[in-house]
């Protein structure tokens, strides 16, 4: 089995843009982090296979024996990004010691991204690579690994949220996180689930140690919070798509989760994100 080098001996970080699997077997001495575009592909990794499909980031570590199939006949684009073991140890082991454990000790690590977090990360890897090729320096790069890094620690918190909760908890948190459901209220989800409103309430608040409209409320910020930063929408179009119909009233919790009003909250974000362009412009 092959085992690759990292490519570089003065840099942290490569990608690469790939429309072709990669069937053989091999290992590497460095983090790989994947994101699937488009398609479904199959994973072999260590004994084991899975399909993963669209908006899919897999984290692959160092001498993780793996193969990329596909799986069926359909065009297939992923991104992998490699990141020197050093630089993972130390910034994932500094920022989050139980994330750590987790990326390095799971048999098979995969999370599901918003198909607004998967294309933001597309237009932050393609505005790279038809700028620069191989040639940015790792400034550009290590302004893409903190954003990821952010994203595997929601990911994480997300779903450690719900290993520990019974199967109708676990089941109530997956149909809040539905964007389908945003608009919706906690009594709408409870009423299709035709779930007892006394008994889910009680049980809900009992193990999680939070009401349903408390717990629903971050998750409807938190996709607000998402589209402020990777799409163009506006406020209100964003207010009405997490289930607000008062712009007023959306501003106002939002300022009291995030500390600043969604506009204010989007231009912040922005001038962040106008920093990364202006470092890959001078590069």
């Amino acid at each position: 089995m092959k085992r690759y080098k990292f490519p570089s001996k003065d840099k942290n970080f490569f990608i690469a843009y790939n429309n072709t699997p990669y069937p053989i077997t091999h290992c590497h001495e460095h983090w790989e982090f994947t994101i699937i575009l488009k398609g479904n592909l199959k994973h072999k990794i260590d004994g084991q296979e899975r399909i993963i499909g669209e908006n899919t980031l897999l984290v692959i570590r160092p001498d993780d024996a793996h193969s990329l199939h596909r799986a069926n006949t359909q065009e297939t684009i992923h991104i992998n990004f490699g990141v020197r073991e050093s630089v993972v140890d130390t910034v994932i082991s500094t920022l989050s010691k139980t994330l750590y454990d987790f990326l390095t000790k799971e048999p098979f690590v995969e999370f599901e991204l918003s198909k607004s977090t998967a294309t933001y990360f597309a237009n932050m890897f393609n505005k790279f690579h038809t700028t620069h090729g191989d040639h940015a320096s790792d400034d550009i790069l290590a302004t893409i690994f903190t954003s990821l890094v952010r994203e595997l620690l929601m990911c994480y918190n997300k779903s450690k949220q719900t290993h520990n909760y019974s199967p109708t908890v676990n089941e109530f948190i997956g149909h809040m996180r539905k964007t389908e459901n945003l608009t919706l209220s906690i009594n709408d989800i409870i009423k299709n689930m035709n779930y007892s409103h006394c008994h889910i309430i009680r049980l809900f608040k009992k193990e999680t140690g939070t009401t349903p409209s408390q717990y629903f409320l971050k998750i409807k910020l938190n996709y607000a919070r998402s589209l402020l930063e990777t799409t163009n929408l506006s406020v209100l179009d964003i207010a009405s798509m997490v289930g607000f119909s008062s712009l007023g009233h959306f501003t106002e919790v939002f300022k009291n989760q995030y500390s600043l009003p969604p506009a204010n909250y989007r231009r912040k974000w922005n001038n962040y994100y106008d920093s990364f362009d202006e470092i890959t412009d001078n590069n």
